[in-house]
């Protein structure tokens, strides 16, 4: 409609999952974590709340049955009887595949809209990393000529790896740096005596659990219509 960007919703969810059987046992420890992370996040003063599953399929109707002229939520009406991925999508919706997007198509009250589904993923971590970039990066989510104008979804999951597997990964990872910081492979290489060093130190930090390996995924899904496609 025209409106100014800085007048867009911008939310933040946090989902934690551990990969275990059903228990009650595992029922509470997921609600101890859900109680901690809301605590730490009031503690900064940042609002936070539980998602209900009237706020799960509100966010999600209004993402993938498009109406760019609605400013309204859609409607987190929930039937008990009915699988909540069977609640998403209107019955008209409407998806077609394209070399690198989707195509979405569902009825509005102007008649059938199309959305174009734009997935970017980072293939790898930056070599260097400023902490002093991120405001400036999050700021321009408001600069009509840097930002994204259309909805989009930002995801950034952590995957935590077994202690264990990540015990042995270190213990080959020194072992390997250490024999060559030792070697005149290290006068070759330069960075090589620091690496061993540091490999030693989470080797260590491992074997006490005071650390854990990580895997980072992080990925932008945008929503464009058409003809705002390209340039998002």
């Amino acid at each position: 409609r025209g409106y100014p960007i800085s007048l867009r919703e911008y939310r933040l969810f946090l989902f934690v999952s551990k990969k275990t059987g059903y228990s009650e046992k595992a029922v509470l420890e997921q609600l101890e974590i859900r109680k901690t992370l809301l605590a730490s996040l009031q503690s900064e003063q940042m609002e936070a709340r539980t998602v209900t599953t009237e706020n799960f399929l509100s966010t999600w109707r209004g993402l993938l049955n498009v109406d760019s002229e609605s400013i309204d939520p859609a409607s987190g009406e929930c039937d008990p009887h009915e699988p909540l991925n069977r609640q998403l999508l209107n019955p008209n919706f409407e998806m077609k595949v394209q070399k690198n997007r989707l195509i979405l198509t569902a009825d509005t009250p102007r008649g059938a809209q199309d959305s174009v589904v734009q997935s970017f993923s980072m293939k790898k971590n930056p070599t260097q990393f400023a902490l002093w970039m991120t405001p400036d990066l999050y700021s321009n989510l408001l600069n009509q000529s840097k930002g994204i104008l259309s909805p989009f979804v930002i995801t950034g999951a952590i995957k935590m790896q077994a202690q264990e597997k990540s015990k042995s990964q270190a213990q080959r990872k020194f072992l390997d740096l250490d024999k060559k910081a030792n070697s005149p492979y290290a006068k070759l290489i330069s960075g090589t005596q620091e690496a061993a060093a540091e490999w030693k130190k989470i080797k260590e930090d491992l074997a006490k659990d005071a650390i854990a390996l990580c895997q980072l995924y992080y990925n932008i899904t945008v929503f464009s219509e058409p003809e705002q496609a390209m340039a998002d």
